[in-house]
């Protein structure tokens, strides 16, 4: 990362989502530590300092990523011109807005849990379920185990409604 992208980056996230100095840790410290840990595979530390600084961070960065990552049209009111301009496919995607699969993604857990985490070929993964539109972007990521239910639940944690 550019010193100047890394700098702005700390700008926004204090200025626009409040991440705020401590005592003994101002912002580009915090992040660097966010950003440091994210490219360590299975950096797993028992420190309350360093946990703590991350998920700070961590918080700030999801709200962040909530007002960056849009729909590019957010009413779902246009049919890509693929779709149109192909009788093949018209007349099976015309209302269509993207598309649903899970898969599972190696994760670094401590060790104590990974037994848990133990996947089919052997090691530790987890479940995501995510759903991209027709241009292979990813419009919603949900980790973790979930069930998928209908309108007549309610949506919260473990139950993904419809």
């Amino acid at each position: 990362m550019k010193k100047l992208v890394f700098l702005e980056l700390c700008d926004i996230l204090e200025t626009k989502y409040n991440l705020k100095k401590t005592q003994n840790v101002n912002i580009y410290e915090q992040v660097g530590l966010f950003l440091y840990i994210l490219s360590q595979p299975g950096f797993v530390r028992n420190c309350e300092i360093i946990s703590r600084h991350f998920h700070s961070v961590l918080e700030v960065v999801c709200m962040f990523a909530n007002d960056i990552i849009k729909f590019v049209d957010p009413s779902f009111r246009d049919t890509l011109d693929e779709i149109l301009k192909d009788a093949k496919y018209h007349s099976y995607f015309r209302d269509c807005i993207g598309a649903i699969d899970d898969t599972h993604i190696q994760v670094w857990v401590p060790y104590h849990l990974q037994r848990v985490y133990i996947g089919r070929k052997g090691f530790t993964t987890t479940n995501i379920m995510v759903v991209c539109d027709f241009s292979m972007c990813f419009t919603f990521v949900w980790a973790g185990k979930y069930y998928f239910v209908d309108s007549g639940y309610p949506t919260f944690m473990g139950f993904l409604g419809s």
